[in-house]
Parts: structure tokens; C-alpha cells; sequence
């Protein structure tokens, strides 16, 4: 349902030059397409084959091994040489010894048979082998738990970089639709200032009023210009960086959807949303593994201390053939056996790793406990941002309501002659600033909404 809602998004960017997009359209684009949530995927996917390939520990390891060597020489195998060869029989006591000799040259004329060469220029050799771990003082569990520490982590960061990048496509967003209503805003203002300076030249040419307070008029005229251009700037620039965010060509026009009002007001418990952010902060997830990992590290220094025990077995193909009197043929030949290994003296090195390995857990548990603390802290913070921002929205309705009466008083009085120029164009002023401020006001009430669920840690609710 997600992917179709994307799908018939980029539909509707393909036929349309500008984009209406609510503030959860911008939220689906951006974990479809947004690059920093998609180097930590990756980034969390390589540390789960990293996981797997610790895993493959446990279980034997097979090699194969082949090799060939030409010699020069065949090897050489010279017998002393013998006149006679002794002849062993049964003596006249009843023992065996020595009972005559026989003449070599009645056996073998050949006296090369002194010099005997075996073996072959071309030798191969084929050495398969198996080696399983029975026992390694718990190093390899110990590295398993740790690249499963590892995998948690990659995927803390990456729920970590869903939950910057949603704040951030919220700020834009709602930062998008206050300029706009502020670029709105100066255009009426700066019609206002229009209107009045269209009088005051009547007023001159009737010789009412001076060419000081035309000048004025135009002073402010120009400065309104200025607010909406740097207004009508700060628009482009908003939307080029929410295009970023979704993954939209930066010249892409957003359209918005959802108003800048004040939401439904919500009852918030404290000790509620304390235990919400314990349970679902991902800095809190990062640190408890930092800690596990640390754990892990000190049992594999203790591992250190006990003896490595492995169990081998191979299996060769040789040729020539040693066990058929160097023939040029392959010969088999098998082996079992274990092999145990302990480090037995090293001038202390493993104490010292255990001691440093124990220290790094001690500094992971603290700096857990005082994030802790600093959550509880952001919480608090984010509830009395929302809290001033409501307090604010309160006072700027006031102000506009104010503001709307103060200007329309003054501009009748203006136009009976009781007050100047000056006042009517304070009025105005008075309007714009009490507007650009409500503005302002709801927009951070949006923003510090946005920021609390950020520090609650919850991103399914920030989705909704």
C-alpha cells in the first residue's frame, strides 16, 4: 500500500510542472527516496552479513591446497659397497647368526645397483584439510554476540536518520507554507502603503500635508519591497531544500496542502512520554550495545587464559607415490588428530587488555545513564516549547485582533484630519508585525510538535 501511494505520487509529478503535496506525502517520498536513510540501510544490511559470516565460526572449516615443483635431480640413494653378502641361518646352539657369506658377484655383476635413484623431476601434491574449534575459552561467542551488538546499532543509526530526516521534512515543509503566507502578507502591506501614498499625493497637491511625510510613506514603501523579496527568496530556497530532502529535482515547485493552523490540542503525561522515549530512543539502543559490546570484549581478554583446543583432519594425494616405491602415480594418505594451544607467559599483556576492557564497559554503563538523564531532559524541554508556543499563538491572536481595530480606527481619524500620516502608517506597521508574528507563532508550534515526537523516539507516530 506504502509503494503504490509513492507510485501514484511520482505519477503525479511526472504530468503535473507543480506538485500539490501534503506534509505526509513529503514524508513518504523522502523515506522512498531520501540518500542519508538510504546509506544507513545499506549500511545496517552490510553489518547483517557481517553477522552471518561471524556465525560461520562456529561451524569446521574446509581447505584445499595444491602445489607442483619441477626438480633438476632425482634423489640419489647410494649403498655402501660389499665384496660379500653375510648369510643368516640357525647356529649349532639353537641360535640364529651369521653362518657364511656369498660373493656379491654371484648375485649382481652390476655394480651401478650401489648408486639407486628414485622419485621424478615432476612432483604434485594435493593437501585437503578440516579444522573445527572445540574449544576456544568462549572467543568465538563472545565475537558472535559482538557482530550481533554491531548489527542493533546499524539499525538504531539508521531508525536515527528516518527520525532527523522526518524532522527536518516537517520543518521544511510547515517553514514553507509561513513564508508563503508571509509573501502574502507583504503584498497586502505593501498595498496598503500603495493606497496610502496614492492619498498623500492627493493631500499634496491640495497642499494638506508636506513632502516630509510622502517621503515617508515611500521610505516604508521601499522597506516592505525588501521584506518581500527576502521573503520571496526565502520561499525558493525552503522548497529547494524540501525537494532535496524527497528526492525531487531541486526546481520543482511544492504546492502545499495542509494549512498552518493550530492542531487539536492534546493532553500530554509526562511520565508517559518519559517512558515512551526510554523505551524508543535510539540513542538509548546504541549505547546499551556500546555496553554489551564492551562486556564481550572483556570476556574474550578472559578467553585468552584458557587453552585453544581444535580438532584437524587431512587428507593428501602425492605423486610420485611414496608409499609404492616413488612410482609416478598418486598415493593417498589421511590424518586425524588435535591440537590444543595456551598462550603461557606474554609479560602481562592480557591483564592489562582486561583491565582497559573493563574500564570501556564502566564508561559505556555511565554514559548510558547520563543520556538517560539527558532525554528525560529533552522531553521536558520539547513539552514547555509547545507550552510557550501556545502561550505565544495566544498572545499574537490578541495583538492581531488589536492591530485590526488600531488600524481602522486610526485610518477613519485619518480621514476626518484628526491624526498625521505617520500614525496611520505606524497603524500598519503595527497590522504587519502582528500578522508576520502570528505566523511566526503557529509555525513554531509545528515545529516544536514535530521536535517532541523526534525526542519521544517513536517514528511510526511521527509518520502518522
Amino acid at each position: 500500500m506504502k509503494n503504490l501511494t509513492v507510485l501514484l505520487i511520482l505519477i503525479t509529478l511526472l504530468l503535473s510542472a507543480e506538485t500539490k503535496l501534503s506534509v505526509e506525502d513529503c514524508r513518504e517520498l523522502a523515506l522512498k527516496n531520501n540518500h542519508e536513510i538510504k546509506i544507513s540501510g545499506n549500511i545496517r544490511t552490510s553489518a547483517e552479513y557481517n553477522q552471518k559470516a561471524a556465525f560461520t565460526r562456529f561451524l569446521p572449516r574446509f581447505d584445499v591446497t595444491g602445489t607442483y615443483q619441477r626438480v633438476g635431480e632425482k634423489f640419489s640413494l647410494n649403498i655402501p659397497e660389499m665384496q660379500n653378502l653375510p648369510v643368516i641361518g640357525e647356529l649349532s646352539d639353537g641360535t640364529i647368526g651369521q653362518i657364511g657369506e656369498v660373493p656379491l658377484n654371484q648375485i649382481q655383476s652390476d655394480l651401478d645397483m650401489y648408486e639407486y635413484e628414485f622419485g621424478s623431476e615432476n612432483n604434485f601434491l594435493i593437501f585437503g584439510s578440516m579444522e573445527f574449534p572445540i574449544f576456544t575459552g568462549g572467543k568465538i561467542l563472545n565475537q558472535y554476540k559482538i557482530s550481533k551488538d554491531l548489527t542493533a546499532i546499524s539499525e538504531a543509526n539508521e531508525k536515527s536518520s528516518v527520525s532527523d530526516v522526518l524532522c527536518n521534512v516537517d520543518e521544511y515543509y510547515w517553514q514553507l507554507i509561513s513564508l508563503r503566507e508571509k509573501v502574502e502578507l507583504c503584498n497586502k502591506y505593501n498595498e496598503m502603503i500603495i493606497s496610502h501614498i496614492k492619498d498623500l499625493e492627493n493631500f499634496k497637491i491640495e497642499g494638506i500635508i508636506t513632502d516630509n511625510e510622502l517621503l515617508k510613506a515611500e521610505v516604508l514603501k521601499n522597506e516592505a519591497e525588501l521584506k518581500l523579496s527576502k521573503a520571496e527568496n526565502g520561499v525558493d530556497l525552503v522548497n529547494m531544500a524540501l525537494c532535496r530532502l524527497i528526492g525531487l529535482p531541486l526546481n520543482e515547485k511544492i504546492v502545499t496542502v495542509n494549512e498552518l493552523v493550530l492542531d487539536k490540542d492534546n493532553i500530554y503525561d509526562y511520565d508517559e512520554l518519559i517512558e515512551i522515549a526510554v523505551k524508543n530512543r535510539s540513542e538509548l539502543t546504541i549505547l546499551e550495545n556500546i555496553a554489551k559490546i564492551a562486556k564481550s570484549k572483556e570476556s574474550i581478554v578472559r578467553g585468552t587464559y584458557l587453552p585453544n583446543i581444535v580438532l584437524n583432519a587431512n587428507y593428501n594425494l602425492v605423486n610420485p607415490n611414496p608409499y609404492n616405491g616413488f612410482e609416478e602415480e598418486f598415493g593417498t594418505d589421511w590424518m586425524v588428530g588435535i591440537t590444543c594451544t595456551m598462550e603461557i607467559f606474554n609479560f602481562n599483556r592480557r591483564g592489562y587488555e582486561l583491565q582497559s576492557s573493563k574500564f570501556q564497559k564502566n564508561a559505556a554503563e555511565m554514559k548510558l545513564a547520563q543520556t538517560k538523564e539527558m532525554i528525560k531532559l529533552d522531553v521536558r524541554r520539547s513539552l514547555f516549547n509547545i507550552n510557550d508556543s501556545k502561550k505565544r499563538i495566544n498572545l499574537t491572536e490578541t495583538a492581531m485582533k488589536q492591530a485590526n481595530k488600531n488600524l481602522k480606527i486610526t485610518n477613519d481619524y485619518f480621514a476626518e484630519g484628526i491624526v498625521k500620516s505617520s500614525e496611520v502608517l505606524d497603524a500598519q506597521t503595527l497590522w504587519q508585525k502582528a500578522y508576520s508574528e502570528k505566523i511566526d507563532a503557529v509555525y513554531e508550534y509545528k515545529l516544536n510538535k514535530s521536535r517532541l515526537k523526534k525526542a519521544l523516539g517513536n517514528i511510526k507516530y511521527m509518520q502518522n
